[in-house]
C-alpha cells in the first residue's frame, strides 16, 4: 500500500472543488469567475509541497514515528483545506455566497484501502491507555447495544474489564505494553483473569467469556499461550480466548465508512 494514495485522493478532491466552483460561477452569471477561482486553487495546491510530504513516510517507517504522523494525519488536512479555503474566501463581492458553500464542505479523503493500512498502522502504534481508548471506540462502534466501556475507579479497580459486552457475556481486558517483558504479560494475565472470575459472577450478571485484547502483531509467546490453556481448564466455567491484530481487525470490518472514520480519527 503507497502512501501516496492519501495525496493522490485529495488532488481529486480539490480537483472537484475547482469544478463545483465554476459551477456556482456561473449561477452569479460572473463566467470570468470560475477560471480566477480555478486559478487561485491551482496556486494554492502548487503552494502545498504534497510531493515534499510523500517522502516522510513509508511503510518501513519505524512504530515510533507512525504514531506521530498518524496524529498529525487529520490536523494536515484541515490545514491545507483551510489555506485554500482561505484563498477562495479572499475574493470579494458575489463570492460570499461560494465562501459559504465551501465553508460546509468537508473533503472525506481516506480511500477504503487506505482505512485499512491506517487501521494496521494505529494497532502497532498505540499503547497503553490511549490503545485501551481506542479498543473500546471500535468496540461501542461495532456493537452499539451491547458494549460498554469499563474504567477504573480508586482502590476498586478495574476488575479485570476494560468493556464488557453485556448481552454476550463477554469480559475484555486490554494490554498493551510498550515492549514484550514475559513476567509483565502472565502477571496481567494471571491477575486479572483471577479478579474477573471473581467479581464478575453474580445473580444479576455473569461472565461467561473472557477476551486478553492485546497488541503483540506476532501473537503471545509460547509460554503465554501454554499458561492461557492451563488458567483455562482451572477455570472450566469460562472460555478464554487471546485477541489480537486479526480479531480487531475483523471488527472493524463490520463499520461502516462513517464509524470507520471515527475510529481511525481516535
Amino acid at each position: 500500500m503507497s502512501f501516496r494514495d492519501p495525496f493522490e485522493e485529495w488532488r481529486g478532491a480539490l480537483k472537484n472543488l475547482g469544478t463545483s466552483a465554476e459551477l456556482l460561477a456561473g449561477q452569479i452569471s460572473q463566467p470570468g469567475l470560475a477560471t480566477a477561482i480555478k486559478e487561485r486553487v491551482k496556486e494554492a495546491v502548487e503552494g502545498l509541497g504534497l510531493d515534499e510530504e510523500l517522502g516522510r513516510v513509508t511503510p518501513m517507517t519505524p512504530s515510533s514515528e507512525v504514531n506521530r504522523w498518524t496524529q498529525d494525519w487529520k490536523a494536515r488536512q484541515e490545514r491545507r483545506y483551510r489555506r485554500i479555503q482561505e484563498t477562495l474566501v479572499g475574493l470579494q463581492g458575489e463570492t460570499v455566497g461560494l465562501a459559504s458553500t465551501l465553508r460546509n464542505w468537508t473533503p472525506r479523503v481516506i480511500h477504503p484501502e487506505l482505512a485499512d493500512e491506517k487501521f494496521k498502522l494505529a494497532y502497532r502504534a498505540k499503547n497503553g491507555e490511549e490503545f485501551e481508548q481506542w479498543f473500546c471506540r471500535l468496540m461501542s462502534l461495532a456493537y452499539p447495544d451491547d458494549f460498554e466501556p469499563v474504567s477504573a475507579w480508586g482502590k476498586h479497580g478495574d476488575w479485570g474489564c476494560d468493556g464488557r459486552r453485556r448481552k454476550a457475556g463477554v469480559v475484555y481486558q486490554c494490554y498493551a505494553p510498550p515492549s514484550n517483558r514475559e513476567r509483565a504479560w502472565r502477571s496481567k494475565i494471571e491477575d486479572d483473569l483471577g479478579q474477573a472470575v471473581s467479581k464478575w459472577s453474580t445473580e444479576s450478571w455473569s461472565m461467561t467469556k473472557w477476551v486478553f485484547v492485546h497488541n503483540s502483531k506476532d501473537g503471545l509467546g509460547p509460554t503465554l499461550a501454554a499458561r492461557m490453556d492451563e488458567l483455562a481448564l482451572e477455570n472450566p466455567e469460562v472460555e478464554l480466548r487471546p485477541w489480537a491484530f486479526e480479531q480487531l481487525f475483523t471488527e472493524f470490518k463490520k463499520l461502516n465508512d462513517e464509524q470507520k472514520q471515527r475510529v481511525l480519527e481516535g
